[in-house]
């Protein structure tokens, strides 16, 4: 479990497999990782939506379940996500 780059990717590689699919609609994250930054763990939403069809997630992603502080927001918005 985790919300890792690395992991999240395999992960939805692992999905599209078994699915038999091309795209994931939409990912939903349900778990918060505090070993890992939350600007990673949205970076990689983020890069998997805005790579549409070539990569993996079409349209959406949600954060769900995690409370971000103001310094998290702060890093989110310095990240540009």
């Amino acid at each position: 479990m985790g919300l890792a780059k690395d992991l999240i990717i395999s992960e939805c590689d692992k999905s599209l497999q078994m699915l038999g699919i091309n795209t994931i609609d939409m990912l939903v994250t349900h778990i918060d990782d505090r070993r890992v930054p939350c600007e990673e763990t949205l970076g990689v939403l983020n890069e998997l939506v805005d790579a549409g069809n070539e990569k993996q997630m079409e349209d959406y992603f949600g954060y769900m379940n995690v409370e971000l502080s103001e310094d998290d927001m702060k890093r989110l918005n310095e990240a540009g996500i």
